[in-house]
């Protein structure tokens, strides 16, 4: 491990197969508890070509060298090595797909308790996003609904430009009345016990998934909450906000900055994040 930033949540892997450094996230260390990793520990990967805050690699896994992984999702088995190179599928159309039962509230389910754990209650953004990204920032949903969809059009736009191909997890959240896409499926708990249908899919199920926009508080077929499967950036539009949260790379927030359908505010993990001009409820 050549460093470690444990106030930013990020790290650089020296290995002979990934020359010029790996950028690992904190998201990604396959440990039990408080995930982090110490300068000058030997540590194995698992890791992808992609560019990441100027590195041409970027750790999928990674964990000590001296005890086997824990695993937090379904994974074929690996070998533990000290470098590994990881093979990714691509699927042009990924296809929806139920998540494995999970226990309702308070109980939740190791996708998503990454970020109940680093999250609290409050009106700062880490009331929703988990710190540790590099950047932060809020995105205004707009009142009128065709200005809403070219808005959701270019936020997944954004998103999907900056991630590796590679299935995206979208939530939905069960206020009682919102279109779950799958109502059959079982709820896993979020934040303080919120609970979300958690669907695989993509970019198109993003946008196109749930069939009845109206249903829900903002009139948007956007999960309340997606995230790609490195976890390299997180969405999440909190009950009752008309707002959405964004953790990610600063390359992506600053694209974020540059469309004109997006009402989008920097913040930082310590301020307030609502709007101005918005209630937080």
């Amino acid at each position: 491990m050549r460093s470690w930033q444990d106030n930013e949540g990020w790290g650089v892997i020296d290995c002979s197969e990934t020359p010029g450094g790996c950028w690992a996230h904190f998201s990604v260390v396959a440990v039990a508890g408080y995930k982090a990793l110490a300068p000058g520990q030997d540590v194995a990967l698992d890791w992808e070509p992609a560019q990441q805050d100027g590195y041409s690699y970027r750790a999928v896994r990674t964990w000590p060298a001296d005890r086997p992984p824990v695993v937090d999702r379904v994974d074929p088995p690996r070998a533990q090595q000290a470098c590994s190179s990881t093979l990714t599928i691509t699927h042009n159309e990924p296809v929806p797909a139920v998540l494995p039962r999970a226990p309702l509230p308070p109980a939740g389910s190791s996708l998503v308790d990454w970020i109940t754990g680093s999250t609290q209650v409050g009106r700062t953004i880490t009331a929703a996003i988990p710190r540790g990204y590099a950047r932060y920032t809020t995105v205004v949903i707009p009142a009128d609904d065709a200005t809403k969809t070219l808005a959701d059009a270019a936020l997944v736009e954004v998103l999907q430009a900056h991630t590796p191909v590679q299935p995206w997890w979208l939530g939905y959240l069960d206020t009682g009345d919102a279109d779950l896409v799958n109502p059959e499926a079982p709820r896993v708990a979020v934040y303080v016990g919120w609970p979300y249908v958690l669907l695989e899919g993509g970019p198109e199920q993003a946008l196109t998934a749930r069939r009845n926009a109206a249903s829900t508080p903002w009139h948007s077929a956007l999960p309340e909450l997606v995230f790609p499967r490195d976890r390299s950036w997180l969405v999440s539009t909190l009950w009752d906000d008309d707002w959405r949260c964004i953790g990610g790379p600063a390359a992506l927030v600053d694209s974020l900055l540059l469309r004109p359908e997006l009402k989008t505010r920097v913040v930082t993990p310590d301020e307030n994040a609502t709007p101005p001009g918005h209630t937080a409820n």
